[in-house]
């Protein structure tokens, strides 16, 4: 039997206080001549606009008027504009990130590029009088020059009206000519998104104010819904075709005018399988059966779900499935219809996803994971022009809409039913919007489960989306088949493979996929796999990265081989390939296998082979709970002197994500620069950007979930919990082994914080909480980066993930040079908003590697000496 050596506690921590940090540079920026020359006839207009058009209006309260929302464009981030706004009688509605390119006048610190924000607001007409005034103190200057109104005009860019250019997104711009173009009479279905407000008041006036504007376009309103904790106040509304050719040629219409309205986008659709052909783009599994024998299931099951996964509904008599699925039924009418009105071969997506976390890929299954998998259905099965079947979000709701109340039946409950699970700690979500690739602007979908993960403690892990475009190779057919195109080098430099809505969520961690599965099979003759290497990002993977540089995908796990086949109907240079058909992977046997409805009905044990980054979704969400039944079993070993646990419940979904990055890894830096063309890159500056772009496509690497639930001779992995207020600090001691510096190996240190925290989701910033990790201790030697690629020490502060790997060079030291290291987890108040603590939790290991062929480091028991030192009474084996 193998040696058991668990997890190991920090027995202790030590609070303190946050290392305060030296400010950014703040940009060069005009004199106040310069800006009285570039914007005085900007204020002019103001003031003739006071004067010919407010009239003797009333002061504004805290309703947002028609056209009168006035944004400032400003070229930096200005502490306490908002308070300075508001005490001149603006009121604030909110602010968005917008990146402005360095000019004559405005020039950043380093590079080309300036941060800078979109402020919005409404003033009433003292607020614009008493503004008019300080722009001509400011003039004159007579404003104190570090004040917020002096930088306010230093560093404003423009002053203008939010108008009809600001709200068209340029995903509805490629829907409306879709839309016009394939189906030119029918109505369009637009997802409008209003400036939520203050109040409930507020909100209710910007939407009867659309709906307003709907009407007398002639339009319908679907639905609506108000998430005030998630800044999400949106309209599905369906429009004429008129309106929307009106729209696309930026025409007025009457919803482009009213200032509550923020964004104009397409409706929400889910991608469920992009990797079929392009008229068939969200067939998810629709592949001929093959029939297997049934899998033996373990008798011993948890009734308390851990994980919840929103999809499709399953096949719930599933000889593989039946025994672990616990449904929630949806209460949206629409679902409910077509779920009462599909066969059982339409139930595709679901039953794969949960095969997958309970199995992961059945080719050779894991049965780590038993615990009951709660499911509430979100997708609608409808049939398809080919008589197929699809599952997708219905076109009668909105996408954040659906999967807010899907969380609250879940956590909280609704209409005075009972929660479903209260204790819920993860929920698996692999359905995305393709119609929202990520352009640096949060989704509404992101928005709410950013705001739900820190409301409910969840931990929602999500898909990156696949993309399922022709690969236009500059190559063969013949080198396409030999491995000698540059398939990878195509899909680095390809502009259109983004993360999809809700993938940029900061609170959720995003899956992306290798291609790799457990099959043997190759394909036939007719199909290739354009990468053929299981260490490398698959073809159909997205890319990153996430809000403000933030790292995205977090991982990739395991999404399947898809074949590729060759396009006949490809007429320009090169050789075009594009996914194979579900069917044809099936008939190969190549990708993942999993659960899937039988040919004819009531057969309940058949199985099919799929891939994409669904896939890797729910194989990270199955090793996530089998992660969560560790530390469930750590938690009751580890007490402290009050008797309560070490590793407390509410602190799971935190370090559960932490363990789940803390196992991640490149498999070779030098791979990942050679497989994307970035080799021979020797300038350290150089290095560090391809080192970067590489992250775009693979994250923080490709975790070994194993290695984070146990430990070994050679390595020894410690845990931590916690919860930070602004400018706290908890200090963590990391004691090291005496018996490994006189020996030539690898001394590694590596360090995964991971917390959830609250947004700020009409703030520019966003996020509220940055957490971080000091070194207290100077610690010679663990200087350098490993070649494993998984130190994101450039992309760090950016997400809410903190992961650092630190080693020494393979020498022998005649002393220990430290004993211990000391770390700081500590936590910065980004925005000044931060109410409450931010649960955090810490993975720490330290582990060797041997430096030299011909040095051993068999002898050396590491875990053993660290755990002596933690936890005395923990026994290791001999």
């Amino acid at each position: 039997m193998p040696e058991q050596r668990p997890l190991l506690v920090f027995p202790t921590q030590t609070a303190g206080n946050r290392d305060t940090r030296q400010p950014p540079p703040r940009p060069t920026l005009p004199t106040p001549a310069r800006q009285g020359a570039r914007l005085d006839l900007t204020f002019d207009k103001i003031e003739k606009f006071l004067e010919r058009d407010w009239g003797a209006a009333p002061p504004l309260s805290d309703e947002i008027a028609p056209d009168r929302l006035l944004v400032f464009e400003v070229v930096q981030d200005i502490r306490n504009i908002e308070g300075q706004l508001r005490k001149l009688g603006f009121l604030w509605v909110g602010d968005l990130e917008r990146t402005y390119s360095a000019d004559d006048d405005f020039r950043p610190a380093k590079g080309n590029l300036l941060d800078g924000r979109i402020l919005a607001t409404v003033p009433t007409q003292q607020a614009l009088e008493t503004l008019l005034q300080a722009w001509r103190e400011y003039k004159a200057g007579n404003l104190p020059p570090t004040g917020a109104l002096a930088t306010l005009f230093g560093s404003l860019k423009d002053l203008r009206r939010w108008g009809p250019k600001d709200r068209l997104s340029i995903e509805a711009e490629a829907y409306l000519a879709e839309c016009l173009r394939e189906a030119p009479d029918d109505p369009v279905t637009l997802e409008l998104e209003l400036w939520p407000g203050p109040n409930q008041r507020s909100r209710a006036a910007a939407l009867d104010a659309v709906r307003q504007a709907v009407l007398e376009d002639e339009g319908e309103v679907i639905s609506s819904a108000d998430i005030p904790g998630a800044g999400y106040l949106a309209v599905l509304v369906r429009v004429r075709p008129a309106v929307a050719q009106a729209l696309l040629n930026r025409q007025n219409v009457h919803i482009a005018l009213v200032d509550t309205v923020q964004v104009i986008g397409p409706r929400a659709q889910a991608v469920i399988d992009p990797n079929a052909d392009e008229e068939q783009s969200q067939d998810e599994g629709i592949a001929d059966v093959i029939d297997m024998p049934e899998a033996p299931v373990s008798e011993s099951i948890a009734n308390s779900p851990d994980i919840a996964l929103l999809d499709g509904l399953p096949l719930t008599q599933h000889h593989l499935l039946e025994p672990f699925l616990d449904i929630q039924p949806p209460d949206e009418l629409s679902i409910v219809t077509a779920l009462a009105d599909a066969p059982a071969e339409a139930r595709q997506h679901g039953t794969a996803m949960a095969s997958l976390i309970l199995y992961e890929d059945l080719t050779a299954p894991d049965t780590g994971y038993r615990r009951k998998l709660l499911v509430r259905p979100i997708l609608k099965p409808s049939r398809s022009f080919n008589g197929g079947w699809l599952e997708s979000i219905p076109d009668d709701m909105l996408f954040g809409d659906i999967l807010h109340r899907a969380i609250l039946d879940l956590k909280r409950g609704r209409g005075g039913m009972a929660p479903a699970a209260p204790n819920l700690k993860i929920i698996s979500l692999s359905v995305g919007d393709f119609r929202r690739p990520f352009h640096g602007v949060m989704s509404g979908a992101a928005k709410i489960l950013d705001w739900l993960s820190f409301e409910f403690n969840i931990l929602f892990i999500v898909s990156a989306g696949n993309w399922g475009e022709r690969i236009v190779l500059d190559a063969s057919e013949a080198d396409v088949r030999s491995g000698k195109a540059d398939v990878a080098g195509a899909l680095f430099r390809e502009n259109g493979s983004l993360i999809i809505s809700p993938a940029e969520s900061i609170n959720a961690l995003t899956i992306g996929s290798i291609h790799s599965d457990k099959a043997n099979s190759a394909p036939l003759h007719r199909w290739v796999l354009p990468i053929d290497d299981p260490n490398a990002p698959a073809p159909y993977t997205r890319k990153g990265p996430g809000f403000h540089g933030a790292v995205k995908p977090d991982l990739c796990t395991p999404g399947g081989r898809l074949p590729y086949e060759f396009d006949i109907k490809h007429t320009g240079p090169g050789t075009s390939i594009k996914p194979a058909q579900p069917p044809a992977r099936t008939l190969q046997k190549i990708g993942q296998q999993v659960a899937a409805p039988g040919r004819t009905p009531g057969e309940l044990n058949g199985r099919a082979w799929n891939a994409g980054t669904s896939n890797s979704t729910a194989i990270a969400a199955g090793a996530a709970g089998r992660i969560t039944e560790v530390i469930r079993g750590l938690s009751k070993e580890y007490v402290g002197d009050d008797g309560r646990s070490l590793l407390g419940e509410d602190y799971w979904p935190v370090l559960t994500k932490a363990l789940l990055v803390h196992g991640a890894r490149w498999e070779n830096e030098e791979f990942y620069l050679n497989h994307f063309g970035l080799a021979g890159v020797l300038d350290r500056t150089a290095k560090t950007r391809a080192r970067e772009s590489v992250r775009r496509h693979i994250g923080h690497g490709v975790p070994d979930f194993g290695r984070v639930m146990e430990c070994t001779r050679h390595r020894a992995t410690l845990l931590g919990v916690g919860a930070l207020g602004p400018d706290d600090a908890s200090i963590f001691t990391l004691p090291l082994p005496a018996d490994c510096w006189d020996i030539r190996c690898i001394r590694r240190i590596i360090t995964t914080v991971a917390w959830i925290s609250p947004v700020a989701p009409m703030r520019a910033g966003y996020r509220v909480a940055q957490l971080s990790v000091a070194w207290d201790d100077d610690a010679p030697g663990f200087n350098g980066v490993s070649a494993t690629g998984g130190d994101a020490r450039h992309a760090n502060g950016k997400g809410t993930i903190w992961h650092e790997v630190k080693e020494t060079a393979p020498k022998v030291y005649r002393k220990a040079p430290v004993n211990s290291v000391r770390l700081r987890v500590q936590c910065r108040d980004t925005l000044g908003l931060l109410s409450s603590g931010v649960k955090f939790g810490l993975a720490v290991s330290f582990e060797i590697a041997q430096g030299q062929a011909d040095v051993s480091v068999d002898h050396l028991d590491v875990y053993a000496d660290i755990a002596e030192k933690v936890h005395p009474k923990v026994s290791t084996p001999a």
